[in-house]
């Protein structure tokens, strides 16, 4: 098999070659690495320029930093990781630059890496590829394994990133990984919650943001990581509207958002759905399609935070009320009754949540006047007429409103 070379397009190969003599000035060895490696590898658009060096990580990203009229902020001060981030309307290839200290030598850095096909490092400059685990025979089998055994002990949220990593290239997993992140599947939970969500956040906004959740489901991630949404397996709905439980009923609307803000009819993928959106928007298309891919935060639009939004708020059914509270806090206790402020409240960790007195289901929080959900106070703000409002709580199973607050949604205060 030949070994691949390095050639990253024009815009990328002039970013490097300017990092070059900033690096020889400054007696750095570096080396090009993980996802830059790889995505040049297949051909696809390098989000960012990964790289490693040998020694003053730091300082050397705010020479970049300085080098560049870009920022310079510290991800990581006790592995010395960095992250020069380029200012709005540049030039460059990419957005950002991270910079990272080698944990030891580059062989011992290699080995500790998730997947062979992120431990890929190329010396800064030069085309040859430096492949230490059969990362590019991976990337041509278009399979992604465990790098060494013990790969999950070191970081548990690896356990997310590989099927992500996965989703992302449509990729399948090796038999062996499938097994090993399907039994230490609740070891996901010990990684940083902020770092769970960017793993999650990267999946919703996939095109095919379904098939990744399916991967998930598979591998038992999502019984760990949504339990709220899996209990609905199994949970019937209205046969005169659904044909889903509400497990699925949720899983298929992520489905649905897919094909609805596709950039094009998906073939073979009812077309139809997506023909009948941009029919009945197509006064406002152009208008649209802008406000959907808005920015919200860093790489996340406002369409894919729909997406996201729509199957992490598809609640179970009544029949799961208890069941809900039960996998909060592990505690068998039924829910009691609070005197006076019509709360449930659980009996093994006590905490309190209202609930329908009709259906039993639990509340939205919903701002009396203008509808906006909310925990807390009207995000609206001077947008909404009622933000002084008081907050009305509305059932997430029937829709229905409890009685001391029917007369605030006709707007009283």
């Amino acid at each position: 098999m030949t070994p691949p070379t390095f050639q990253p397009p024009a815009g990328l190969q002039g970013l490097i070659a300017a990092v070059v003599p900033l690096a020889t000035g400054a007696g750095i060895t570096a080396y090009v690495v993980g996802g830059t490696v790889r995505d040049v590898l297949l051909g696809r658009e390098a989000r960012d320029l990964d790289l490693a060096v040998d020694r003053d990580a730091m300082a050397f990203a705010r020479r970049l930093a300085a080098a560049f009229d870009a920022h310079f902020v510290e991800l990581d001060d006790v592995n010395a990781v960095a992250r020069v981030v380029m200012p709005r309307g540049h030039d460059a290839a990419v957005d950002y630059i991270d910079v990272a200290q080698l944990q030891g030598t580059l062989e011992e850095d290699l080995r500790r890496r998730a997947v062979p096909s992120d431990a890929l490092a190329v010396p800064l400059g030069e085309p040859r590829v430096i492949d230490l685990g059969g990362g590019a025979g991976d990337l041509g089998a278009r399979v992604v394994r465990m790098n060494v055994p013990g790969v999950f002990d070191a970081d548990p949220l690896r356990l997310l990133r590989a099927p992500r990593i996965a989703s992302e290239l449509g990729f399948a997993i090796e038999t062996g990984t499938q097994d090993t992140i399907r039994g230490r599947a609740e070891d996901v939970l010990q990684a940083a919650g902020e770092r769970r969500r960017d793993e999650l956040a990267r999946i919703f906004a996939l095109d095919d943001a379904y098939r990744a959740l399916l991967l998930l489901d598979e591998l038992k991630l999502l019984d760990v990581l949504f339990p709220e949404v899996t209990f609905g397996r199994g949970v019937n709905q209205a046969t005169d509207w659904h044909v889903y439980d509400v497990f699925e009923h949720g899983m298929r609307a992520v489905e649905a958002m897919d094909i609805m803000l596709a950039p094009a009819a998906p073939a073979g993928k009812r077309p139809w759905l997506w023909e009948a959106v941009w029919q009945a928007f197509a006064w406002c298309e152009g208008e649209l399609r802008a406000y959907l891919a808005e920015e919200m935060s860093e790489g996340r639009t406002r369409a894919r935070y729909s997406s996201s939004r729509r199957f992490c708020t598809t609640w179970p059914s009544r029949r799961r009320g208890a069941s809900m509270m039960t996998g909060e806090c592990g505690s068998s206790a039924m829910p009691t009754r609070a005197r006076r402020s019509r709360r449930a409240s659980c009996g093994g960790c006590g905490s309190r949540r209202r609930r329908c007195g009709s259906c039993r289901g639990w509340w939205w929080s919903i701002c009396a006047r203008c509808s906006w959900r909310r925990w807390a106070r009207c995000r609206r703000g001077a947008r909404c007429t009622g933000s002084i409002a008081r907050w009305a709580m509305r059932c997430r199973a029937c829709s229905c409103w409890p009685w001391p607050m029917r007369r605030l949604r006709a707007g009283r205060q």
